[in-house]
């Protein structure tokens, strides 16, 4: 990995968290999280504390991610109980810890959590946060490592995480539209996954041109679900950018790609018609900015009847159990596939 993945491994930059001024957002736990192995803070990491309340079966919860330098603070106000706390990056986590806090005080109790990255077997994985010269988040970045299928994009605070992938070597590429481009060269050593802080110039990417479109709020609702989704790393998504860079083939061929679908055909007035089916699930129900539609391949009407070059994003979801709420499936053990076009 070149020199230009600046602070991999624990390099600061960032302020450490604060809670602000309030008398009422002291930090009442606040501590570091660190590799089990060497000892190096860990950027990014998720620190979860929850606790009882009330009636049996009564649970609050508070999350928050570690800095640049591996630190945390839990900030939310929390009155005489005992507190229960895990650090996780990933698929990796630490043991959780039992605290017993006095309520918010000058003096916050402090804590060190060691999370375990290494494995035994041989998955690597790719972990960290981008951002921008002045160390600002950059939220909304589409991170992919090349010979990988499914990308990541970044979180509100830039964060990303791509767990148990196959240990090598993989090019590492970071676009967002208000940033340059970055590529490098990452080398990810069986069981032992990397962390990284990329910086990203602020210079937009010229386009020729701008379209404005007026859309309604339901339309924008839907497409924050769907980002959040995309961020979040729920199903698996063929960005605009992938349609292109394959050369917009036909909405069939992208699918073959996605795991776990097969794309079958019939023949029908002298013509081939393509349709997904997901392994073990069957006809996908699905849907195209939100509505349900349905296909007629018995009456020469298959999945390629939507053009590749007018879709922005297709979601799938293997199952009923991973599908988005309001996005039901055809049956009880189907799957959903949602088609977002570039002007609904």
């Amino acid at each position: 990995m070149s020199g230009a993945l600046l602070g991999v491994l624990g390099a600061g930059g960032l302020a450490a968290q604060t809670c602000g001024s309030a008398s009422d957002r002291l930090p009442v736990l606040e501590g570091i999280v660190r590799d089990r192995e060497v000892g190096v803070p860990l950027v990014g990491a998720r620190v979860r504390a929850e606790w009882a309340v009330g009636a049996p079966g009564g649970e609050q919860s508070v999350t928050t991610r570690t800095d640049a330098d591996g630190r945390f603070a839990l900030c939310r106000p929390v009155e005489r109980v005992s507190i229960r706390v895990r650090a996780r990056v990933g698929d990796w986590s630490s043991p959780e810890r039992v605290v017993r806090l006095y309520g918010p005080t000058v003096s916050p109790q402090r804590i060190e959590f060691e999370v375990p990255l290494g494995n035994p077997d041989a998955y690597s994985g790719l972990f960290g946060w981008v951002a921008d010269e002045g160390e600002r988040p950059v939220p909304g970045a589409d991170v992919r490592l090349e010979g990988l299928r499914a990308g990541r994009i970044t979180a509100r605070d830039g964060a990303f995480v791509f767990d148990r992938v196959r240990a090598g070597s993989y090019v590492l590429r970071v676009e967002h539209i208000a940033h340059a481009a970055f590529v490098d060269t990452v080398h990810l050593a069986p069981g032992r996954p990397l962390q990284v802080r990329i910086p990203v110039a602020t210079v937009p990417i010229p386009v020729e041109g701008i379209e404005v479109t007026v859309r309604n709020i339901p339309w924008l609702r839907r497409r924050s679900d769907l980002y959040g989704r995309m961020s979040r790393g729920i199903g698996h998504f063929i960005t605009r950018t992938q349609i292109v860079d394959r050369g917009s083939p036909p909405v069939s061929s992208l699918l073959r790609s996605v795991p776990g679908v097969n794309i079958e055909r019939v023949y029908v007035a002298g013509r081939h018609v393509f349709y997904p089916v997901i392994r073990g699930a069957g006809i996908p129900a699905l849907y195209v900015d939100g509505a349900r539609v349905s296909l007629e391949p018995g009456l020469g009407y298959g999945i390629d009847v939507f053009l590749s070059n007018e879709i922005d994003v297709i979601e799938v979801y293997s199952g009923p159990a991973s599908a988005p709420i309001g996005l039901p499936s055809s049956c009880s053990a189907c799957g959903v596939i949602h088609i977002w076009t570039r002007a609904p």
